[in-house]
């Protein structure tokens, strides 16, 4: 998905690492996100003390591995603006949808 995102010349296969890194902290945070919505977000100890659940901790900290390899990869705006790609995208078979003389904001 996060390929496919992406003007065909971004990624070459050394990303590969960086990619699965990246999958794998999505993975791993889409987890905890489930495990959440089952579970509250502070528990109580056997002796009543309440503690934070240990799904938010890793939900936190993969959400933060996401960002910082997110910005790696081009995957937010101001990333995407450091990006040197001059090919044009792809057209798409919706690209006359609105007719062929209107410019879109994400052309260049």
């Amino acid at each position: 998905m996060v390929v496919g995102s992406m003007p065909p010349s971004v990624y070459a296969s050394v990303d590969t690492f960086i990619l699965a890194t990246f999958a794998e902290a999505w993975s791993i945070h889409r987890r905890a996100t489930l495990a959440l919505q089952a579970q509250p977000l502070v528990l109580k100890s056997a002796n009543g003390q309440e503690y934070q659940n240990p799904w938010l901790a890793i939900l936190n900290g993969q959400a933060r591995l996401l960002a910082t390899i997110g910005s790696r990869l081009g995957l937010n705006p101001a990333a995407r603006m450091g990006l040197n790609v001059s090919e044009q995208r792809p057209r798409s078979k919706f690209d006359d949808l609105l007719g062929p003389n209107v410019r879109r904001r994400f052309d260049a």
